[in-house]
């Protein structure tokens, strides 16, 4: 060997010992023939525990699934830059980065690996780990997003047409309903028809509602009056080994709000107890009370207290896992076939309307309570309920423009049997035309509002023109665009939600025609 060689291999054994970084020396079969002090300082071996094991060692208790996989297998012979976890002797895991490297020297095999402990990347590990596991609930939301988009994107449609196919069952089976002796079994055949058509109608503003497609209406309503209402709905679905309990402290309870969607969330709520109990006995315990703001912690603004509503059950019960989800458009806890898994979805949206809030807390095999939070209104004007008015006599003549040959037949029919004399039109052109030959003969215009071309408030918009005193009823499946606040605005007489059932039509026909408030 010639003294610059042994100058060489002088300073380059000290080079590795006096190394920052752990230096361990293997031979061509993988096992370690020399470390240096830094990597008796990180490890935590002495030199003789570690000369003559396998490079495997450093792997051997790792859980780390960026390791694993080296400890069944040569770790690659080179290697620039790894990011691996490696594990000191009192079995801590640390990351590292990893250099690897084999030479040949005086005709035998080396592998020279370099390890730089990342300790000062500990916690920006963890923070990664913790961002890809809120970038994977980002990515579950945004698909759910997406398909609660297509959803939205699509209920319009689907309301309007679907809406108009039940105007039309409903239309001939109440007419059918009427001519039929109630004793013969069609009759019972015929009520089936339109409850089936009733739940159809639900099933279609509950989609509405959770894909922000169906405006609340504010009206001040007593909220104990629709309980009672909502009950009466429910009871064919409860089972008769369920019991309802109540404690009702406050009544009247005034509310403003929607009448329609506000008893949908209690159907909603109820319901799901239901389920939750079925098919055991058990018992819903309902309660209504008044509280303040500050004994809830609830932050509602209402200068009048705030309304307390709870539905109980002494049912299943649910995981904490689901109890995070069970506000989750299209998630349902409930085997397949067992609700349709829009309700509580629905619940959430109609309160959120509502400025309201609510709570859940379950016991898994117990118990499963909901407690909603309504501002309280003052009162003044408390609708109790759905009073069926007495129907006054109607006589008149009729220009009812619908674009579905379907509906717009059921619904003349519906309208003569009134006592009315209909004149139909199937198109807003044709009805403008029929409209202009003498605008005075009519008593009042029932118009459809998703039409080709021609809308029925730019219809309406063209009658009165014609003549500014027209009576113009809108009627819609559905449209985003125009609500019942909007129609009044506009100069409607009155608006109607699709399908319209006879005692509907009878009732705001007599009311328009009369002179009166619809």
């Amino acid at each position: 060997m010639t003294a610059d060689r042994a100058f060489s291999d002088t300073c380059l054994a000290l080079c590795v010992e006096h190394m920052g970084q752990a230096v361990i020396v293997c031979d061509a079969e993988d096992r370690v023939i020399h470390v240096n002090p830094a990597f008796l300082s990180l490890y935590g071996y002495d030199e003789g525990e570690i000369i003559g094991c396998s490079f495997g060692v450093l792997f051997k208790s790792i859980n780390g699934k960026d390791s694993s996989g080296y400890i069944r297998k040569p770790l690659p012979k080179k290697v620039e830059g790894l990011w691996i976890y490696q594990c000191k002797k009192n079995g801590i895991e640390f990351p590292a980065y990893l250099f690897r490297n084999a030479f040949s020297w005086n005709e035998s095999g080396y592998i020279v690996t370099c390890v730089r402990e990342v300790s000062e990347l500990t916690r920006s590990h963890e923070e990664i780990k913790r961002l890809e596991d809120e970038n994977r609930k980002l990515e579950s939301y945004l698909r759910q997003a997406q398909r609660l988009e297509i959803i939205g994107s699509m209920a319009g449609g689907i309301a309007h047409d679907f809406n108009n196919i039940l105007g039309s069952i409903t239309g001939y089976a109440e007419m059918i309903e009427e001519d039929v002796d109630p004793e013969h079994v069609a009759a019972q055949n015929i009520k089936e028809v339109l409850i089936a058509a009733e739940r159809a109608r639900n099933l279609i503003a509950q989609i509405l509602t959770f894909t922000h497609k169906a405006p609340a209406l504010s009206k001040e309503l007593d909220f104990c009056k629709l309980l009672m209402e909502a009950l009466k709905l429910a009871a064919p679905s409860l089972s008769a080994t369920i019991n309802v309990a109540f404690d009702l402290s406050l009544s009247p309870a005034p509310v403003v709000g929607d009448a329609d969607q506000l008893l949908r969330m209690i159907l909603n709520l109820i319901i799901n107890a239901a389920h939750a109990i079925t098919p055991n006995s058990g018992t819903i315990t309902i309660s209504l009370s008044r509280v303040d703001q500050s004994e809830e912690d609830v932050e509602l603004l209402s200068d009048y207290g705030v309304l307390k509503f709870v539905v109980h059950d002494n049912g299943c019960g649910i995981t904490d896992s689901q109890l995070e989800r069970i506000f989750d458009p299209l998630y349902s806890s409930r085997m397949p076939g067992v609700g349709n898994g829009i309700g509580l979805a629905v619940v959430g949206e109609v309160i959120r309307q509502h400025h309201g809030r609510i709570k859940a807390n379950s016991i898994f095999g117990k118990e499963t309570s909901f407690t909603v939070y309504l501002p309280l209104s003052e009162g003044k004007s408390v609708e109790h309920g759905r009073v069926a008015a007495k129907v006054a006599k109607i006589s008149g003549r009729v220009l009812l423009v619908e674009d579905d040959e379907a509906l717009l037949s059921a619904t003349a029919q519906i309208l003569s049997r009134l006592g009315l004399e209909v004149v139909s039109a199937n198109s807003a052109t044709k009805a403008m035309e029929t409209f202009a030959e003498n605008p005075e003969s009519f008593c009042c215009v029932i118009t459809d509002q998703t039409m080709p071309i021609i809308t029925g408030n730019v219809l309406a918009q063209k009658m009165w023109q014609l003549n500014a005193q027209t009576k113009i009823i809108l009627c819609t499946g559905y449209n985003e665009l125009i609500d019942e606040e909007e129609a009044r605005r506009i100069g409607f007489a009155a608006f109607l939600k699709k399908p319209v059932s006879q005692s509907t039509y009878a009732k705001v026909c007599a009311e328009v025609i009369n002179g009166k408030d619809a």
